[in-house]
Formats: C-alpha cells, sequence, structure tokens
C-alpha cells in the first residue's frame, strides 16, 4: 500500500474514525493479489462521525470545497479522491451490509505499524453478492472458495 493510502488511513485513526476497509484491497487480503483501482473505504453514517471524517480528510490535504461536514452521513454521497490506482472511495451505505453489525465483526489488520478495521470475509461476500456486478460475483466466488480452503 503507497504512503499516501497510509498517510489516510493514519489519519482516520487519529480522529477516531469508525470505518472499514472494503472492496479489492479487502478481497485481497482473504484470497491473492490481484488489480484494484481505487481503496474503498465504509464509514459510519451518524453525524458524529462524519466530521471526525472531514477533519481526517481535511488533515490529510484532500480537495473539500465542496464537502461539508455532514456530508459522510448522507446516504446518497460517496466521496472520491485521487486518481487510479491510488484513488480513494468513501461510502456510508452499501448494499447487504448494515455498518454497525459488520463493525462488531471486523477483522484487524496490521499494515507497517498501523492496525486497520477490515470488513470481514462473510460480510465482504455479502456485499459482493448484493452488489452483483461480474466483478463482485467473482470476488464472491474467490472469497467463498478461500474460506472453504482455509
Amino acid at each position: 500500500m503507497n504512503s499516501d493510502l497510509i498517510d489516510l488511513l493514519q489519519s482516520f485513526i487519529d480522529f477516531q474514525v469508525k470505518f472499514l476497509v472494503i472492496g479489492g484491497v479487502a478481497v485481497i487480503r482473504y484470497t491473492e493479489p490481484r488489480y484494484t483501482k481505487n481503496l474503498d473505504l465504509l464509514v459510519e453514517s451518524t453525524q458524529e462521525n462524519s466530521k471526525k471524517v472531514h477533519a481526517a480528510l481535511s488533515r490529510f490535504g484532500a480537495p473539500l470545497d465542496n464537502v461539508k461536514e455532514n456530508d459522510f452521513s448522507d446516504p446518497s454521497s460517496v466521496f472520491q479522491v485521487g486518481v487510479a490506482p491510488n484513488r480513494i472511495d468513501i461510502f456510508n451505505r452499501i448494499p447487504g451490509v448494515e455498518f454497525h453489525k459488520a463493525y462488531n465483526r471486523k477483522e484487524i489488520v496490521k499494515i507497517q505499524k498501523l492496525e486497520i478495521p477490515f470488513i470481514s470475509r462473510d460480510d465482504l461476500i455479502s456485499a459482493k453478492l448484493a452488489a452483483g456486478r461480474p466483478q463482485d460475483l467473482v470476488d464472491a466466488g474467490a472469497l467463498a472458495k478461500s474460506k472453504n480452503n482455509g
């Protein structure tokens, strides 16, 4: 993981943001390396957490000119910053997963010196199946296979 992404995750941890790593980076955690064009994060969609997300992104240096503190609690919003393969996508809702339940089942992964909360394999499978796009279905199959093998 490149240093910019590590810096963002450090900022989220410093500001005590409730978040989970989801998407391709999480799939890689449970299966085999594959290309992913971004880091997907799922954040708790409360007003308090939304303010923390905004503060963490501000310290990180993300462009927030048209972004309000409460935007991260709006269920229809998705925040993107950067370009592939170092783009960051922040969601506060994804199909097939309730944040609080998934957060309670999170797995902590040590990356460099950081303890990063990742979505559990089972919740990731649910999310991938609910999304239903071709790559998501491939990922769900790989996740189920890796669960059965290990």
